[in-house]
């Protein structure tokens, strides 16, 4: 659990950014709409998990962009609703990000989570971003867990992204320490096609599968693939495949969406 909420914060922060930058943009930023659906499969005798999910993207002049996200879920044998809303701001060579979550039902889910980012783009061109983040968050069984994450994001070109990043967790109580490293290329263009690729492995505090099963302080790995493709100049589908593992079970899935682009932030 721990690990899926970091690595979607960092693939989320890469797109938002990239987007604040307009490094890959081909045509003005528009507002985004996305519509999709989830579906993992488990060993180890673990329910399947399914979803869908619905996010938003609404871009206000060149230096704001808010993000929202609504999931309903079934996971774990219990069914949950999830909810987030980010701001970032595009402030010359610096971006800032905040985001908060919350959820309804759902032991695997947190009751709060608030999220702040800061990143500077280097001089000379700015194609190399510094990202430094933190959340905090308290789990429905009653522990918190506070993290620092360190991210760099390297724009060799309009169409290649790389990135890394660390997490340094501490979770209560306990004081249980976790660290996870995290490495993505992104191939592609904005308006065309992308393909992303996305590894991470490192230690995890706490999981939990039952409000009477609770992992602690094991070691990680997962995979990813995501493609992307642009079917009209606004409006597409995208494909994502994962794998993960621990020690205790392995888990394979596919997400599948729809978005819709509107109101070319140009014509504001």
């Amino acid at each position: 659990m721990l690990r899926h909420l970091f690595l979607a914060s960092i693939i989320t922060c890469a797109a938002t950014t990239a987007h604040a930058q307009g490094l890959q943009q081909t045509a003005p930023p528009r507002d985004r709409v996305e519509i999709g659906g989830l579906n993992y499969s488990f060993d180890a005798g673990i329910s399947p998990w399914r979803g869908a999910v619905v996010r938003t993207e609404f871009v206000r002049g060149p230096k704001m962009i808010w993000n929202g996200e609504a999931v309903a879920e079934h996971r774990f044998g219990e069914p949950s609703f999830a909810y987030k809303l980010q701001h970032t701001a595009n402030l010359g060579a610096w971006i800032t990000r905040v985001a908060a979550r919350t959820s309804n039902g759902g032991f695997y889910n947190p009751k709060y989570r608030a999220d702040v980012t800061i990143g500077r783009k280097l001089p000379p061109r700015r194609k190399v971003v510094l990202l430094v983040s933190g959340f905090f968050r308290e789990v429905r069984d009653g522990h918190q867990d506070m993290a620092a994450i360190v991210e760099a994001q390297v724009y060799f070109s309009r169409w290649l992204i790389a990135q890394g990043g660390v997490r340094f967790q501490l979770s209560n109580p306990g004081e249980a320490t976790s660290r996870y490293h995290d490495a993505a290329l992104t191939i592609g263009r904005h308006g065309k096609a992308t393909l992303l690729l996305h590894a991470a492995m490192g230690s995890e505090a706490y999981q939990i599968i039952d409000p009477l099963v609770i992992y602690t302080n094991f070691d990680s790995r997962m995979g990813r693939v995501a493609w992307r493709q642009w079917l009209t100049r606004t409006s597409g589908l995208q494909v994502s495949g994962s794998w993960y593992n621990n020690p205790y079970y392995t888990r394979t899935g596919v997400e599948v969406s729809l978005f819709f682009g509107f109101n070319a932030a140009g014509r504001r």
